[in-house]
Order: structure tokens, then sequence, then C-alpha cells
């Protein structure tokens, strides 16, 4: 049986640095593992202390253009000293 993706958009590999501005007041750079539509993966090399429902928002930029997103965690994994959240956007523009 083949592997079937539950998801309603793919991802995209990314790995890019950005700065995470966390419950408008601590800033923390990460890198942006991969993003959706409706969502991202951002990795800290570091432990974190952050809790589900804390607002976050980052900028992504090209020479071109750039974005900005605005979500609420929804995944905290912490691992061999790292810190992995999973990012559902609330909008981006």
């Amino acid at each position: 049986m083949g592997f079937f993706e539950r998801r309603k958009s793919p991802r995209f590999s990314i790995n890019k640095k950005i700065e995470l501005l966390i419950n408008e007041n601590l800033k923390k750079e990460g890198i942006l593992d991969n993003i959706s539509d409706t969502g991202c993966l951002i990795i800290f090399d570091e432990n974190m202390s952050l809790n589900l429902k804390d607002k976050v928002k980052f900028n992504l930029r090209s020479e071109t253009s750039s974005m900005e997103f605005r979500g609420t965690i929804i995944r905290i994994e912490k691992f061999l000293g790292k810190t992995k959240i999973a990012i559902y956007f609330d909008n981006y523009y």
C-alpha cells in the first residue's frame, strides 16, 4: 500500500534563517524548515520555553518582494537540545 498524504496543502522545503517575533516581545533566530499555505515548521538550535497558542510573526524577503506571516504555535517538539515548532497561519500578506 502506498503512502497517503493527509495534509490539505503540500509542504515546500525552505531551510532559511528567519527572525521570529513571539508574543510581540521576544525575538529569536531560527530556521524555517518547510512551509505550506496553512503553516510552517521552524527549528531552533536550543531548548526554548514556548507555549501552545503563543502568537508569532516573521517575514520572508527576497530581492524583489517581502511577505509577512502571522500565526499560532500548534505543536512543540524538543529533541537533542533543539526545539521544533509547528505554526498554523492566522494570515499572511
